[in-house]
């Protein structure tokens, strides 16, 4: 019995040593799968307010593009009244009595 005894604690001292070196390689991957959770909780933070971010930039100039194309047709409403007011007009001196873009920028008919 006492070559038993012997054994058992000679197995013991053996496996003792192991098995706190597996509790630590435990605690250490217990440790890095938190701060990998806690990492993941933040980037996941992080994109949702990215994600507001993006479309709140993306409605504003969206409203800025739309302001523009505005700007823009009320411009061509008004060119399109010119030009019908023009078609419209008398003719003085056999030419139209408005002076023509090319006039205006200085050019000639011809």
């Amino acid at each position: 019995m006492a070559k038993l005894s012997v054994r058992k604690t000679n197995k013991s001292r053996l496996i003792t040593p192991a098995f706190n070196r597996g509790l630590i390689e435990v605690k250490v991957l217990q440790d890095e799968l938190l701060t990998t959770g806690i990492t993941l909780n933040v980037l996941e933070a992080r994109a949702i307010k990215l994600e507001e971010e993006n479309k709140e930039l993306l409605d504003r100039w969206l409203a800025k593009v739309k302001a523009d194309a505005d700007s823009l047709n009320e411009a061509n409403e008004f060119l399109e009244q010119i030009r019908g007011m023009r078609m419209a007009s008398p003719i003085v001196g056999g030419e139209d009595a408005t002076p023509s873009l090319e006039e205006n920028r200085g050019e000639s008919k011809e």
